[in-house]
């Protein structure tokens, strides 16, 4: 088995990392040991031969601590007994 990091050629980024059966032999192919922790969006010195890594990516959703999820929930719930209450009053039940 044979890994390479398919890189742009332009700008030496990692598009994306293949084990494949056989050899390849193309300018956009980086052969790549076993132990080699190359992952797309990595850059490739082709003067030096080394790889950096990408800079971690945001989250896109941050997820809401459990102070908040109950805050949303509270919210919900108050909004929803205020919707009752309406109905109540306009009814003429309270």
């Amino acid at each position: 088995m044979f890994k390479y990091a398919q890189i742009d050629v332009e700008t030496g980024v990692c598009v994306a990392v293949s084990i494949l059966s056989g050899e390849v032999i193309a300018d956009h192919m980086i052969p790549l040991t076993e132990t080699d922790d190359v992952e797309p969006r990595d850059t490739y010195d082709k003067e030096t031969k080394t790889w950096t890594k990408a800079e971690p990516l945001p989250p896109e959703h941050p997820v809401p601590s459990k102070i908040e999820q109950l805050e949303a929930e509270i919210a919900n719930l108050n909004a929803q007994n205020i919707e009752l209450w309406e109905i109540l009053i306009t009814k003429g039940v309270v």
